[in-house]
């Protein structure tokens, strides 16, 4: 008799309600029963969450479910971030009618007459984190949702959470005041961390040099990353339809663009214009290059970027293939010589001198990389790009300065360019501009800026002593995959002082100058801790309405996270039980350290790191985190999917197409690691099919025996086997993770035969005679490798 008919709405519904009424997820401290604390970052609440996040969150939740099969007592809570510019931003952005915001919104289902309403920041944190707790909910999600809040000072435990972490920072000496460069954006006036861009997520400060070319009193100012170069400089590059500024800088006149001369002001310079000069009016001329102190002409060029540096160039063909290919365009064009009266002849003279002795290349890189990838001319941005990269890298790395180089001859590439600088700047022949090491779009769409700001709060990653500490708390945890241990060191080591603090947006006020907002990425590093509490500070809501829970002090928290201080005093003082206070000691002991934190790979640089930071800073070393993991990001259109550019697939509405079931295993199956994943719909397509089936033969009537068979005996050999292969794969991983090479997992069982394997994409293919695809507009690729997009 055939089984009962699939109905995954149903079904999926059934056993929501049926975890729902046995609270099966929510989590009590239990000593004596091994423990499992799994997190993933809480997501940002500028929308709906799409598939990006559903991997990253389910790639944990799969192991919180696995540790409770297991007998583990899991706690796996969820909560939502709010904090920062982005929603601020993208308020404003709506009261303002920005079209391409109002869309995002539109997208998302929003109906035209609740537009309006997202003018008001608050309104997106009254909408987004219910919505997403419904998401994840639908999605069968393991969690326990009384420990879920939001950020800010909206929630006044959490708040008073934060303002306890940065005093005692700030007492340990990890938060300090200075005068620091930092990425800014000119329109909301304040600094941007990576939650807080559109683009440029792990752009820092780079510091350019400002090189000075004399010509008569005034001087041309180009900047450059490379001072060591100057011995290759031919001419000068200039732009002959940008209208430069002539600006007094101390006691000099320098000739830049108008963007340099703000930037410069941002920088704690006294500019004043002076005059304005055509870019066509200083052809013909000549300078004087720095360093070589031999006298170039000025030529035109159309490639420069004038939002970055100066908007002039000084021209070094031998080893940047930007400058070789508009030298070798300028020669060809009899036309444009002509048109600005340039000696055709000099021009044609110029040829390349080498100064580099470069790996893998002859003695003119920049000439040889453009040979050999075949670029034609300077409109092949990308070619050439992936050149000036190629030799940058090689050469900076294993170059060595070349015999016509003078005192620097012999002298590795690497340590050339700081002695080089050092002496340009004693002879007065450099100055300093700070930019962004690339571009930085802010989420108003703002391009970002460097500014020096005075008397700002920062982390001091840069600490030589914390950093060495963070080193040493990395080495014992557990990594997933192994292969992301080099970029946690390299991050560790590339880290500096970061900004924490600015004056707008949402947030926990800094505790000693309520001036200061703490930042997005500041506020978010050591929260696992107040998820172990979480459960008694809100009540079972996002803005905690508890009583006592409004009246927390740093007390309160030092005696729960650090044993310091009298419950009975600290109860007396919030209004709450002695047993109620020892009770939260007794689960943030029990819980702590976190077993595992999950997230996207691109937060390596950021917040997975700044968390280990700050658990060493504020928690002895048995409460660091012993697991980190990380995958790549869903990609759609070969972009990272991004609420803010609304190239996204959201959660619910795969789940409208799939279901949850389905979904789920799409998101298991799309890859490990840290390749970028691909939500294959052929895969799953095919699947729902399988499940039905699944279901058909699972509840339809079939006759029964009481005999063992040989088959039964089979057949429970292949399951012990399975639970065998999985629990073997994950000690295995757990033992490898400081190895540096690995095998795949479950290539063999030891006594049990080999461990079954995923089916390969041909064994999988079955269409769905009604495919489902994500909007056109935001189609998801059809994958054609697993695991790829």
């Amino acid at each position: 008799m055939s089984g009962a008919r699939y109905d995954r709405e149903k079904i999926e519904a059934k056993w929501q309600r049926a975890w729902a009424r046995a609270r099966l997820f929510e989590a009590r401290a239990k000593p004596g029963t091994k423990k499992w604390f799994s997190t993933v970052p809480y997501p940002y609440m500028s929308g709906y969450q799409h598939l990006g996040f559903g991997i990253a969150f389910l790639r944990a939740e799969f192991q919180s479910r696995y540790r409770r099969m297991a007998g583990y007592n899991v706690l796996h809570p969820q909560a939502f971030h709010c904090t920062g510019l982005p929603i601020s931003g993208a308020a404003r952005r709506v009261a303002q009618g920005d079209r391409l915001q109002l869309d995002i919104l539109r997208k998302m289902g929003v109906r035209e007459r609740d537009l309006k309403k997202f003018a008001d920041p608050l309104h997106w944190i009254e909408v987004f984190p219910p919505a997403t707790i419904e998401d994840l909910k639908a999605l069968g999600a393991a969690v326990d949702w009384r420990r879920s809040f939001i950020t800010t000072d909206l929630n006044p435990p959490y708040d008073a959470f934060v303002k306890w972490q940065f005093r005692r920072l700030r007492e340990g000496g990890y938060v300090r005041i200075g005068k620091h460069p930092v990425i800014w954006c000119p329109l909301d006036l304040a600094p941007i961390q990576d939650h807080d861009r559109l683009e440029g997520e792990g752009e820092t400060p780079a510091e350019f040099t400002l090189l000075k070319f004399p010509i008569g009193d005034k001087a041309l100012v180009a900047a450059t990353i490379r001072p060591e170069t100057v011995f290759g400089q031919t001419n000068l590059w200039v732009d002959p339809e940008v209208s430069y500024v002539e600006a007094r800088v101390g006691t000099e006149t320098w000739i830049l663009n108008e963007s340099a001369v703000a930037k410069l002001r941002e920088q704690g310079r006294s500019v004043e214009e002076v005059g304005r000069v055509k870019g066509s009016e200083l052809l013909r001329s000549e300078v004087i290059a720095p360093g070589i102190n031999k006298v170039i002409p000025i030529l035109p060029a159309k490639f420069i970027d004038q939002a970055r540096g100066t908007g002039i160039v000084t021209s070094v063909p031998s080893d940047a293939p930007d400058d070789y290919v508009a030298l070798r365009e300028l020669q060809r064009d009899d036309a444009t010589m002509a048109r600005y009266g340039l000696d055709a002849a000099r021009v044609r003279a110029i040829s390349p001198l080498p100064i580099i002795r470069t790996p893998g290349f002859g003695p003119l890189p920049g000439v040889e990389i453009v040979e050999r990838l075949g670029i034609q001319n300077s409109s092949e941005r990308e070619a050439l790009t992936r050149a000036k990269e190629e030799v940058y890298r090689s050469g900076f790395y294993g170059g060595v300065m070349n015999e016509n180089c003078g005192p620097f001859a012999g002298m590795r590439v690497e340590v050339a360019k700081d002695e080089v600088k050092r002496q340009l700047h004693e002879n007065g022949q450099a100055d300093v501009l700070w930019e962004p090491s690339g571009e930085v779009i802010c989420r108003c769409t703002t391009r970002a800026i460097v500014k020096i700001v005075e008397d700002q709060w920062f982390l001091a990653y840069g600490d030589p002593e914390w950093k060495a500490r963070t080193h040493r708390a990395l080495d014992g945890i557990t990594l997933y995959p192994e292969a992301v241990r080099k970029q946690f060191h390299h991050t560790i080591d590339w880290l500096n002082d970061w900004p924490c603090t600015h004056h707008k947006g949402l947030g926990t006020k800094l505790p000693w100058d309520d001036h200061w907002v703490i930042e997005s990425l500041s506020d978010s590093t050591v929260y696992m801790a107040y998820y172990t509490i979480a459960h008694a500070l809100q009540g079972g809501t996002l803005r905690s309405q508890v009583p006592w829970a409004q009246r927390l002090d740093d007390e309160f928290f030092d005696y729960v996270f650090r044993g310091i201080g009298d419950a009975q005093a600290i109860a007396k003082r919030v209004r709450t039980t002695k047993a109620t206070v020892e009770g939260l000691r007794r689960e943030f002991e029990y819980w702590y350290p976190l077993d595992l934190r999950h997230t996207g790979k691109d937060l390596v640089q950021n917040h997975m790191t700044f968390c280990v930071f700050n658990h060493v800073a504020l928690f002895p070393e048995s409460q660091w985190p012993k697991g980190l993991g990380v995958v790549g990001y869903v990609a759609l259109g070969g972009r990272k999917m991004s609420k803010s550019r609304g190239n996204v697939w959201y959660l619910r509405d795969a789940m409208k197409a799939f279901g949850a079931d389905l979904v789920r295993i799409g998101l298991a199956y799309a890859g490990d690691g840290l390749d970028d994943p691909s939500f294959d719909t052929d895969f799953v397509e095919s699947i729902q099919g399988r499940l039905q089936d699944w279901h058909r033969f699972a509840t339809s009537r079939a006759r029964t025996r009481t005999k063992t068979l040989p088959i039964d005996r089979w057949f429970m050999s292949a399951i012990n086997r399975a639970i065998q292969c999985s629990s073997k794969s994950r000690r295995k991983s757990s033992r490898r993770s400081r190895r540096t090479s690995r095998k795949r997992f479950g290539r063999g069982g030891r006594g049990g035969g080999s461990c079954p394997r995923r089916p390969t994409r041909r064994q999988s293919q079955r269409r769905s005679t009604s495919p489902r695809r994500p909007p056109s507009d935001t189609s998801a690729p059809r994958s054609t490798t697993r695991g790829r997009s």
